[in-house]
């Protein structure tokens, strides 16, 4: 029983410490892209995109990370 509740004592530390440093870090920076598209002039089609550019508080807040997502590849501008 003792171990166990210092374990939950240690991720309440670890939890707030990391949300405290957080706080004071840099923001986290994302780059986002949508693409319309339209097919034979009546079809629309979107994909979004979104890459990491500066991790800032999420190098102590690792699990608020957001994933890249890439768009389709071989997309040109007015393809």
């Amino acid at each position: 029983m003792s171990e166990l509740l210092e374990s939950v004592h240690w991720s309440v530390y670890d939890l707030v410490t990391r949300h405290f440093l957080a706080s004071l870090s840099g923001d986290c920076v994302i780059e986002k892209t949508d693409a319309v598209f339209t097919i034979g002039g009546s079809e629309r089609f979107h994909s979004k995109a979104k890459r990491l550019l500066e991790e800032g508080f999420t190098q102590i807040q690792p699990w608020l990370k957001p994933r890249d997502v890439e768009l389709p590849s071989g997309l040109t501008v007015g393809q």
